[in-house]
C-alpha cells in the first residue's frame, strides 16, 4: 500500500511521493479504504505499508487503513505487517497505534550514521535522533526492525561507511537493507552532478564499498539472502522475497502497482485522481506463460541469493528449467557467472555487479 506523503522530499528521491500536501490526507485514506473494499477476500500473509513516509500521516490513518485490510482480507495469524518510517515522524503515540493495529515489523530509513552524507541527501534527521528514534522503536515493544543503509553517496568515504557499518551493528536490528545510491534524473542530486557540485562514485567504488558491507554483515551474524537485504536468522523479509519469487500481490494507492493473475497493473500517480477513482487501474501487461518464465528466471537470479529453484520452477510451469533455458544457463556457467548446485541456478558472487547483462539473456 502506497502512502505518498512527506514532510519534506528528500534530494535522491525519484518516487512517487510529494510534501505540502498533507491537507489530502484523509481523502487519500477514505479511497484507499473504498478501494480496499471492492478486493477479493483472498489469503495476505504480508502486508507492507510503503511510502512517502507512512510515519508522516496521522497514526488513525494508518490504523483505519489496517482495520480494512483485516476485514477485508484472510490475514494469517503469523502475518509479516510491516510500516515505513522516518526517524523524524514518529513518537510514542503513533508506535501505540501501530501495535494495537497489527503492524509487527518496523521498516526505518536510517540511510547513514554520519550528519553530513544525511545532510547532502536532504534527510530530516540527524545521526542521534535516528538513534534515539531506534531506541523508542525497541521501547515501545517491536522485536522484528529492519534499517536502511545506502552507500555509494558522492561524499562518502570507505572510512565513513565503515564508521556506520559498525554504529549499525552495534544496534543490532534484525535486518539490515543496503541500497547503491542511484541518482535520477530530475532530482536535486542530479541537478548538482550536471552542475559539477558533486561527482557520483565510478563502478569500481560502488563494488568495493558493496563488499565491505557483505563482509562485515556476514561477521557479524547477518545471512545474505537477497543482493540488498541481509538478516539474523529467521528475520527475513517474507514481502519483499514474495516479489522476486514471482508470487501474486495486490496493490493499493497512488502509484502502486500489483500483480493477480495474469495481469500486472498500476494505479495513477496523481494523487487528486486517485482520490476521484480508487477503483481504477490500468493494466499494464498480460504476462503469457512464457513472460513468467522469463521473469521467474529473471527475478530469482537478480534479486536471491539462493536463486531460481528449480524444483519450484518445474512445479510451477511443468517444465525443467533446461528445457527452456539450457542455452543461457550453459553460456554462463562456462563464464563462471553462474553455478548449478543441484536445487538452483544463481550467480556467482563475481556476477552481482554485472548481473544486468546475465539477465538480458533470460528476456
Amino acid at each position: 500500500m502506497h502512502i505518498p506523503f512527506c514532510k519534506s522530499k528528500c534530494r535522491y528521491c525519484s518516487f512517487n511521493s510529494f510534501s505540502g500536501i498533507s491537507f489530502l490526507q484523509k481523502e487519500y485514506f477514505d479511497s484507499m479504504i473504498s478501494g480496499i473494499k471492492k478486493l477479493n477476500n483472498d489469503k495476505l500473509d504480508s502486508v507492507y505499508i510503503g511510502g512517502g513516509t507512512p510515519s508522516f500521516v496521522n497514526g488513525e490513518h494508518i490504523a483505519d487503513l489496517l482495520k480494512v485490510v483485516y476485514d477485508t482480507f484472510c490475514v494469517s495469524g503469523d502475518a509479516e505487517i510491516t510500516i515505513e518510517i522516518n526517524p523524524k515522524t514518529i513518537d510514542e503515540e503513533k508506535l501505540t497505534l501501530y501495535r494495537k493495529a497489527g503492524i509487527n515489523r518496523i521498516s526505518m530509513g536510517m540511510q547513514s550514521m554520519n550528519d553530513e552524507e544525511l545532510k547532502l541527501m536532504g534527510r530530516a534527521h540527524t545521526v542521534s535522533e535516528g538513534i534515539k528514534s531506534y531506541e523508542l522503536i525497541r521501547k515501545m515493544g517491536f522485536d522484528n526492525v529492519s534499517l536502511d543503509l545506502m552507500y555509494a553517496l558522492p561524499n562518502q568515504t570507505e572510512m565513513t561507511l565503515k564508521d556506520t557499518l559498525d554504529q549499525m551493528i552495534a544496534l543490532s536490528p534484525e535486518h539490515i537493507s543496503c541500497y547503491g545510491l542511484s541518482i535520477d534524473e530530475g532530482t536535486p542530486l542530479w541537478d548538482d552532478i550536471k552542475k559539477g557540485i558533486i561527482t557520483k562514485k565510478d563502478d569500481e567504488e560502488y563494488f568495493r564499498m558493496y563488499e565491505m558491507i557483505r563482509e562485515a554483515l556476514a561477521k557479524n551474524g547477518y545471512s545474505h539472502y537477497e543482493i540488498s537485504n541481509f538478516s539474523k536468522l529467521g528475520f527475513q523479509a517474507r514481502h519483499n522475497t514474495s516479489y522476486w519469487r514471482g508470487n501474486e500481490y495486490y496493490a493499493m494507492g497512488a502509484g502502486a502497482s500489483g500483480f493477480i493473475g495474469d495481469e500486472r497493473f498500476v494505479y495513477t500517480e496523481n494523487v487528486e485522481e486517485f482520490i476521484r477513482n480508487p477503483h481504477i487501474y490500468t493494466v499494464e501487461e498480460i504476462l503469457t506463460q512464457e513472460d513468467k518464465m522469463s521473469e521467474f528466471v529473471f527475478l530469482g537470479l537478480r534479486m536471491l541469493i539462493d536463486g531460481v529453484d528449480k524444483k519450484e520452477f518445474k512445479k510451477r510451469f511443468d517444465k525443467d528449467i533446461y528445457q527452456i533455458f539450457e542455452k543461457e544457463i550453459s553460456k554462463h556457467i562456462k563464464t563462471g557467472m553462474l553455478e548449478d548446485t543441484g536445487d538452483s541456478i544463481r550467480l556467482t558472487p563475481k556476477a552481482y555487479y554485472v548481473s544486468n547483462n546475465i539477465m538480458a539473456d533470460f528476456l
